[in-house]
């Protein structure tokens, strides 16, 4: 079976993935994925050939890239369109021989329409002040960065909307490694 792990930024969709790889095994993150595709050389020459301003050192900078397209929709799209369609193909690649639960962290599910892709989908949320935090502290990212991200995703309702199952990460780690383990369980029974 294959389970999606999604949700907005900063809702703990990485942590999630951590206990399931600690408990279930088989896990693949589209963010990986996306870090494997900008060091191949084809992927990046097109994402500079329509996002020049992110060149840096003969590569891609991540950051000036984001402010792009977290500021600007059609550029989004853009960059949508490049991604999506080869981080789809190497989720289906690298899942299509595996025996098991495969769990796949992919943030813009609705976005990328990868939904049919799923046989189930786990969505996180937490309550906007505390993804605000995390973010701050774990990527020290700005306010300003974090509401523009936020922004351009689609709200936890959306996420939630047609979830087969919805984790809420607003307290710790513990009380999120229960709940985890909890629909781990569920699916072996």
């Amino acid at each position: 079976m294959l389970i999606a792990i999604t949700g907005g930024i900063g809702s703990g969709k990485s942590e999630v993935l951590k206990i399931i790889k600690k408990y279930a095994g088989n896990v693949l993150s589209a963010d990986e994925i996306n870090r494997e595709l900008l060091k191949k050389s084809d992927y990046v020459k097109r994402l500079l050939a329509a996002f020049p301003e992110a060149a840096a050192g003969g590569g891609v900078d991540k950051k000036i890239l984001a402010g792009i397209v977290f500021s600007d929709g059609e550029k989004r799209k853009i960059l949508n369109a490049l991604a999506h369609p080869l981080i789809a193909e190497i989720i289906r690649d690298r899942t299509a021989l595996t025996k098991g639960n495969v769990f796949v962290e992919i943030p813009l599910i609705t976005e990328s329409g990868t939904r049919g892709m799923f046989d189930k989908v786990w969505v996180v949320v937490s309550d906007k002040n505390i993804k605000t935090e995390r973010l701050k502290t774990a990527r020290g990212m700005s306010e300003k960065e974090i509401f523009a991200v936020m922004n351009a995703q689609l709200d936890d309702g959306a996420y939630t909307e047609n979830a087969d199952a919805v984790i809420e990460n607003n307290a710790g780690k513990d009380g999120l490694e229960r709940k985890v383990k909890k629909l781990l369980d569920g699916l072996n029974t």
